[in-house]
């Protein structure tokens, strides 16, 4: 008897306090994955912060350099770069266009010729006095040839036409009709000898080409250090390094790319001799006759929802660096959260000052430039800035009381600005709409989201017209909110289940013995658990007297 009664109390408490310490066990699993959402998303930031790079002064050009990925330029125009500099003055630019954001269908090929010279009278605009070292600065190139290579039908119409209208006494419609036959033809040849022209004439100014982007050079020097990001003395003596050339934007405005002057930079090109250099193989080894064909991009559904870091310290016009940080939740409201990071050098280590905005987001149609990608609206109701050094500082505090918040801001002391409509010095206004695209795509096991460009010439920016191109890729490190609100309930669902059927089955072996007290949900009824108690003790009691 007191062994029956003994199982039956043990099954009875077993029972009882399996509820609480599922939940329980429901609470802490909530809590860690709040902790390594943080975790991911902050460790994916500080990667950037904490990278161990430094610019190459007076570097050494020579060698190849190559696109890694399909390059989005305005307009839009899917490009992929192989440069060769034969030293540091004379290079060889090939440039291969194509009809798809994943650059699978090449369109035609230009290929370019020419020197380049170091200005050193030249000051970039925006740059501040300690920058100077940041950059080389070019004069514009000297290109002594430019050929052009059509892969289609299409193109060779296309290129034709274009150049025609150019040139019409050199490639007037009397001249044979262009054909995708293999054959390159020269668009710009200049030819000089002893100081005499010889042959000189330019027939690329409706193509949009130009390679201003020399005009402003940076070469970074990375560490590819172990895994665990150590950078130690010993870690980084066995690491690696990567080479980077950041050659200066492209104009947003297609007809005013022979004028613009940059003050930002592309993305960058890889040197070729790095080791490993994801994506390098093909384009190192086209040709303007063969061009490379890269795999194909697997697009996801339009919606972004989740948390999405930058994965490297990113260039903006006139001078400027972030790194962003956009939160996108798929409830009802659709509501959105980005926190940029604003820096002063091209490595982002020294902080200039931090805005975060919220607000909604409206999906709209497809684009219409770029059909992978979708329009959005995004509607700004809300802004708080935060000054992270004296600069910003002071310039905060030059609006007393309007314009951009209330008095006495201080240095890493967050404030909200949304009753003063933004902050006008920072050009930050709030309530706003701004139009954008997006697009998302998964490449090497990871989802990244591409967000539309920013405008580099005044004319856009006032037009407030969708961008064309995008910012670099930003890659997603956790759920959101929402997402893990469900994911939560859907564990506590299951957590249900499982004590429902262990109690279930409990409940059934004990059934078979004639036992009662246990309902078949697996909960102990307060009058059952009494009853049991009292049997128990009255087993004791039998024991002790026999």
């Amino acid at each position: 008897m007191l062994k029956i009664s003994l199982q039956i109390c043990l099954l009875v408490l077993f029972s009882s306090s399996n509820k609480s310490s599922s939940l329980r066990i429901a609470r802490q699993a909530a809590s860690i994955d709040d902790a390594q959402r943080e975790d991911t998303c902050d460790a994916q930031l500080d990667g950037v912060y904490r990278r161990v790079a430094s610019i190459v002064i007076h570097p050494n050009l020579q060698g190849y350099w190559v696109s890694n990925s399909c390059e989005i330029r305005p307009g839009p125009e899917y490009i992929v770069r192989k440069y060769h500099f034969i030293n540091d003055t004379y290079f060889r630019a090939t440039q291969f266009y194509y009809l798809d954001s994943s650059c699978t269908s090449p369109f035609y090929g230009l290929e370019a010729s020419g020197v380049v010279k170091l200005d050193k009278n030249r000051v970039n605009s925006g740059m501040l006095p300690w920058e100077q070292n940041n950059y080389e600065l070019f004069m514009s190139p000297l290109l002594y040839q430019v050929t052009v290579l059509p892969y289609t039908s299409e193109a060779a119409v296309y290129l034709q036409s274009r150049v025609s209208s150019v040139c019409r006494y050199r490639f007037g419609r009397n001249r044979e009709v262009w054909r995708a036959d293999g054959v390159p033809r020269d668009i710009l040849v200049y030819v000089e000898y002893k100081k005499s022209v010889l042959m000189d004439f330019d027939c690329t100014e409706k193509l949009g080409f130009n390679l201003n982007e020399f005009l402003l050079l940076r070469i970074e020097e990375s560490v590819e250090s172990s895994a665990s990001g150590d950078a130690t003395a010993a870690a980084a003596a066995s690491a690696r390094k990567r080479r980077q050339l950041h050659l200066g934007e492209i104009a947003t405005n297609m007809k005013q790319r022979r004028r613009h002057r940059p003050s930002g930079f592309q993305p960058p090109l890889e040197d070729a001799n790095n080791d490993p250099c994801p994506g390098c193989y093909p384009v190192l080894h086209a040709s303007l006759k063969t061009p490379p064909i890269l795999l194909l991009q697997t697009l996801l559904p339009d919606y972004p929802t989740g948390e999405w870091v930058s994965s490297v310290c990113e260039s903006r016009p006139r001078n400027t660096y972030v790194t962003r940080r956009l939160v996108f939740d798929n409830d009802a409201e659709q509501q959105w959260t980005g926190t940029y990071n604003n820096f002063h050098d091209p490595l982002c280590k020294r902080p200039f000052f931090s805005f975060t905005a919220t607000g909604r987001v409206i999906s709209r149609d497809i684009d219409e430039h770029n059909p992978d990608a979708r329009q959005f609206d995004f509607l700004i109701t809300g802004l708080s800035i935060t000054p992270r050094d004296q600069r910003s500082l002071n310039q905060m505090n030059t609006y007393i009381g309007y314009g951009c918040g209330r008095t006495s801001w201080r240095i890493n002391r967050t404030q909200d600005v949304t009753n003063t409509n933004g902050c006008d010095h920072l050009r930050l206004h709030v309530p706003t709409k701004s139009e954008q695209v997006m697009m998302m795509s998964l490449r090497d096991g990871q989802t990244w989201l591409y967000v539309g460009g920013i405008s580099n010439t005044l004319e856009q920016m006032r037009k407030a017209k969708r961008p064309t191109s995008f910012q670099p890729p930003l890659v997603r490190c956790a759920d959101s909110p929402s997402q893990r609100q469900q994911l939560m309930r859907q564990k506590q669902q299951q957590q249900q289940l499982q004590r429902q059927t262990f109690g279930y089955n409990w409940n059934k072996q004990l059934s078979a013995n004639g036992r009662e007290g246990i309902s078949a949900t697996g909960r102990t009824e307060p009058g059952a658990l009494v009853l049991l108690i009292v049997l128990f003790l009255s087993a004791l009691i039998h024991q002790s007297t026999f």
